[in-house]
Order: C-alpha cells, then sequence, then structure tokens
C-alpha cells in the first residue's frame, strides 16, 4: 500500500481544537473524491482518535500537542494522530515575547 503524505498539523491537545482536524480531514477526503458516508465515519474515527490522543497527552503532565499526519493511499485517506510535547515555535510575523528579568530585589 503506497502512501502519499498530504498535509501536516499540529494543534493543542485540547477538545476545542478537534474541529479543525475533522476540516482539514473532511477538505482533503472531499479532494479525493470520498463519499458523504466514508467523510463521516472519517470524522467520527478522527474525533475518537484525537479524544485517545488528547488523554495520552494529558498523562504527560505539561502542556502538549497533537500532531496529525494526512495520507493518501490507493482506497483511503489515513490519519495519524500523535500526542507530543508542546511546540515553543515563533508564529511568523510576531516578535518574540519579552520575559521580565528577576534581579533578587522586590519591586514596590
Amino acid at each position: 500500500m503506497a502512501k502519499r503524505n498530504l498535509a501536516e498539523l499540529k494543534i493543542p491537545a485540547s477538545a476545542e481544537f478537534i474541529p479543525v482536524a475533522k476540516r482539514v480531514a473532511t477538505t482533503l477526503g472531499g479532494q479525493l473524491g470520498l463519499s458523504l458516508m466514508d467523510l463521516d465515519e472519517l470524522s467520527i474515527a478522527l474525533t475518537q482518535a484525537c479524544d485517545s490522543a488528547i488523554g495520552a497527552a494529558e498523562d504527560l503532565g505539561t502542556p502538549a500537542d497533537l500532531k496529525l499526519t494526512y495520507f493518501a493511499t490507493n482506497r483511503a485517506l489515513v490519519v495519524d494522530v500523535r500526542p507530543g510535547p508542546r511546540c515553543r515555535c515563533r508564529r511568523i510575523g510576531t516578535k518574540p515575547r519579552s520575559t521580565p528579568s528577576c534581579s533578587g530585589s522586590p519591586t514596590r
């Protein structure tokens, strides 16, 4: 089974971001010609996979991201969902956040 990498997505490991992952999957699936029933089943399976990965991410004890990799095969769209440590990447077009330095003396 030959796999073709279509897209990668990193989102915070939080249920609020599952719709983003589903939107990417349904858009790619639609472009691949999947039926509405297949897209619905993919959406349900992706929700369950993200929920499981979020649970695993919570076990890490630190803020985490989900990395989703979308592959096309000769018969389907496959989504690999993995939890991992939070990416501290800088966003394009933004300045790095300055952190106040501590001099050790109290401020008033």
